[in-house]
């Protein structure tokens, strides 16, 4: 009768194991998280929002192909009083997670915050920023055109800065292939895959190598 009673008893355990495994939320690289105003990482990492956006009016725009959020006003609807937006880890709108941005990241004169093109592990997000870098400036005489002088100058241009996001715990690293590296080290296989890309090839496949790690390393809402 005993033997019977564990037995049926182990049986159970295997049922609610598979069952509460089987109930946990796959972040998917398309997944739609709760749409609204996150304060928090830990708030996203639950996918609970901490205001809806039914209860906050706000002016915001996206553009959906460099995946840029800018927002310049956030008010509460029933006291009608500003929201902190400095104090805001991220939005979701339609489904789409958007990292607030520091001000000095952008020099717009609205807050900006950055879309996660891929959720997963690791997330990706990119943005466009400026830096200054010594540019040659010539001058050239008016009668004749020719050049008299050459001298460098500080000019700022344009540059896209892309992201790495951990959704364990919520660091974000520049987008390089030795940062990859030291977030997969447990993945013996991908890291030799990674090792043997060829210079040439690493910005196109390293999007795709991330893709395999999430693929490989599932996260779940927590």
């Amino acid at each position: 009768m005993k033997k019977i009673v564990f037995i049926y008893c182990l049986i159970f355990g295997f049922i609610l194991r598979g069952s509460t495994q089987s109930s946990k939320v796959v972040i998917t690289k398309n997944f739609k998280f709760e749409n609204g105003i996150y304060n928090t990482f830990a708030e996203w990492q639950h996918n609970k929002p901490t205001w809806k956006w039914d209860s906050v009016e706000t002016n915001l725009t996206v553009n959906p192909t460099t995946f840029l959020m800018q927002m310049d006003a956030l008010k509460f609807k029933k006291t009608c009083q500003n929201a902190p937006i400095d104090s805001i880890w991220g939005v979701v709108v339609d489904g789409i997670p958007y990292i607030r941005l520091p001000k000095n990241t952008i020099s717009k004169p609205t807050h900006c915050f950055a879309g996660l093109i891929l959720r997963g592990a690791i997330s990706y997000f990119q943005f466009e920023t400026t830096a200054e870098k010594q540019v040659p400036m010539t001058a050239y005489f008016p009668q004749t055109g020719e050049p008299y002088m050459t001298k460098n100058v500080q000019n700022k241009i344009p540059i896209i800065k892309e992201k790495l996001l951990s959704f364990d715990t919520g660091e974000m690293i520049d987008c390089t292939l030795n940062n990859f590296k030291k977030w997969i080290v447990r993945d013996k296989d991908l890291i030799t895959t990674v090792n043997q890309l060829k210079e040439a090839d690493i910005q196109e496949k390293l999007f795709k190598c991330i893709l395999i790690y999430n693929d490989r390393n599932p996260v779940f809402v927590k």
